[in-house]
């Protein structure tokens, strides 16, 4: 077998040798014209000069004909100019299918598998099974690997190993052509195991939050104190909740948040005393769960120290959360419980209004006391290094290169056409999704509420925008206007075939305008309309994360937001912080805050060269 069997040609080198091809019979001057076709080809497909020849070339040719000439057409290229470059692209095909050895330039896996059969002396994959490898094959198997039909999974590289003994071929001939999913990218790598990965999963199996309909009455209650336009007559409140604009109506995030706090408290009331202090509690019964008991002051304090225990031995921004929102609904004059004594009625014994009043105060004040203390002794930890499972990527020069070559390896992992759609729905999907969280490094909410027409847009120049208004947005009180930008061009063909070749094959697809859908109708979706979960998408992206870069164990889709605005800031030392405020959609303040351990000294030359050209003006080189 040659070497140039496994070897896989670029556009780029395929470019270079069809140019001198047209030299040497005297067609220089379609050359020229030549490149910009190419380069609207490699738009169309997703692809770049550096892009290795796949299926849009070979068995998926004609497809990606039709495509190029749809996405040309709603560019507003005439006919008669899409259709002429049409038939340059088919000229570069058949120049293509005739270079010596094409079928090894492909470096498809099923292509180089027939080829080795035949070089081994074998007329069929059929005379190889029947004599070669039939103790350690089935037929349909092999028969559906030689024509392409599936690719091999992970489960059967070690058999494809050992074809690869059996044809007398160097190792890795074949299982290097596998996609990275399926060779084992960071062999022994287990995906999400950092540290804090690693404890969060002990304690998940150590859960104790609670939850009741009595206790979600008296919540609602809190609610729509906080949220009123106005309140009744002689109730007082500081601040009202704000809500959120998102996929199923109006929400308030403090809400969930303060709820959220709630349920691991009672859950905690709820525990019976324990030798395993991860679980140990004053053992108190469900029908005592009250938001009264929110006022206990040794009831609230063994709780932030139970806190301690589960995160560790440090108290994290966590206990900071839980204070504040005890802190508000026992404030005197304006908190909630402060002006409900009468649901001081569900504790034992009898609480008079005047109790009832001063055990708010003093539980609050002190709340107020620990706060403070934390505070001015630093010993507030933050409980998850965001960073963790990212280091090594933030630590290069061009953080972003990792998941640029990450949607590369993605495209080229692209399940063969004759796979199911539902397959290739899928995985596509999830290259757009990388695309725009590397491109646009939104919250995973937008992500989750994105609809097209209404936040992903094509406009009629074939340009892609997402736009999204301030109350969309977590952090709406600090936005001064709405997000509209446009999405980087290399992203838009992907945007196209997604949405109508693609898109069309997944759940509720045409139901419903969200743009990340799933394979099939989730539990509980009725109407087969509802968005995919915060959850679901960030697991996807975990998954995805952990399989491609084997320098992390995966992380989730916050971490996109790190990676970029790094890479921004060492690309652009003099602009920067100021660029990564615009791509986070976040107060420069914050972004300078959160990234000002890269305010080193090789991000004051900007100001060096400043002096250093007023001094060559005022005073001269020297």
């Amino acid at each position: 077998m040659s070497n140039s069997a496994t070897n896989i040609i670029t556009y780029s080198s395929l470019n270079s040798r069809y140019e001198k091809y047209l030299r040497e019979s005297g067609k220089e001057s379609q050359i020229q014209n030549l490149k910009t076709i190419i380069k609207t080809w490699l738009v169309s497909s997703g692809l770049t000069e550096t892009s290795s020849i796949g299926s849009e070339l070979n068995s998926n040719f004609e497809d990606s004909i039709k495509h190029y000439e749809f996405s040309q057409e709603q560019s507003g290229i005439k006919q008669s100019t899409y259709r002429s470059r049409v038939s340059h692209i088919r000229a570069f095909k058949k120049f293509y299918d005739s270079v010596e050895g094409n079928q090894n330039l492909s470096g498809e896996f099923h292509v180089v598998l027939s080829e080795l059969i035949v070089k081994a002396g074998f007329k069929s994959y059929r005379e190889f099974h029947s004599q070669c490898v039939s103790d350690i094959c089935r037929l349909p198997l092999l028969r559906f690997w030689c024509t392409g039909q599936y690719r091999p999974e992970a489960a059967s590289i070690p058999l494809i190993e050992e074809l690869e003994r059996r044809l007398h071929v160097k190792a890795g001939t074949l299982t290097s052509l596998l996609s990275k999913r399926l060779r084992g990218l960071g062999k022994g790598k287990k995906r999400g195991q950092t540290p804090y990965r690693r404890k969060i999963m002990a304690l998940q199996k150590k859960r104790y939050r609670y939850w009741s309909d009595t206790l979600e009455t008296e919540w609602m209650g809190v609610v729509r104190f906080k949220t009123a336009s106005y309140l009744p007559e002689g109730q007082k409140r500081v601040s009202a909740w704000t809500s959120s604009e998102g996929s199923e109506g109006v929400s308030y995030p403090s809400a969930e948040i303060g709820k959220a706090h709630l349920k691991c408290f009672f859950g905690f009331c709820c525990l019976s005393k324990s030798d395993d202090p991860l679980l140990n509690g004053p053992g108190m019964s469900t029908k005592e769960m009250t938001l009264a008991l929110l006022a206990d002051k040794r009831l609230v304090e063994d709780y932030l120290e139970f806190q301690k225990i589960r995160a560790g031995g440090i108290y994290t921004e966590g206990t900071l959360g839980f204070i504040e929102i005890v802190r508000q609904l026992l404030k005197a004059e304006t908190g909630y419980l402060y002006q409900h004594p009468e649901l001081a009625r569900k504790l034992k014994g009898r609480v008079s209004v005047k109790k009832w009043l001063k055990r708010c105060s003093d539980t609050r004040d002190r709340l107020t006391n620990i706060n403070s203390q934390l505070k001015q002794k630093g010993l507030i930890v933050k409980g998850r290094d965001p960073e963790e499972s990212i280091e090594q990527i933030l630590a290069r020069d061009r953080p972003l290169h990792i998941l640029l070559q990450m949607i590369k390896d993605m495209q080229s992992d692209m399940p063969p056409a004759k796979s199911s759609k539902n397959l290739q729905a899928l995985h596509y999907r999830n290259i757009l999704l990388i695309g725009l969280l590397s491109s646009n490094p939104l919250r995973i909410r937008q992500f989750v509420i994105m609809q097209f027409e209404r936040h992903l847009k094509r406009r009629e120049n074939g340009e892609w925008w997402v736009e999204f208004k301030k109350g969309e947005f977590k952090n709406r009180n600090v936005l001064r206007s709405d997000y509209s930008v446009r999405v980087a061009r290399h992203l838009w063909p992907i945007i196209d075939c997604y949405r109508s070749e693609f898109r069309p094959y997944l759940a509720g697809a045409k139901k419903c305008n969200y743009v990340f859908r799933q394979e099939s109708r989730r539990r509980g979706d009725k109407d087969n309309i509802r968005p995919m979960s915060r959850i679901g998408l960030t697991q996807i992206i975990e998954k995805l994360t952990g399989t491609y870069i084997d320098i992390t164990p995966g992380f989730f889709p916050h971490a996109f937001r790190h990676i970029v605005a790094t890479d921004i800031i060492k690309k652009n030392p003099e602009f920067g912080f100021f660029l990564a405020s615009k791509a986070l959609h976040d107060k420069l303040e914050t972004v300078e805050r959160a990234y000002a351990h890269l305010k080193t000294h090789e991000y004051f030359e900007p100001v060096n060269r400043h002096f250093g050209d007023a001094w060559e003006e005022v005073i001269g080189r020297g």
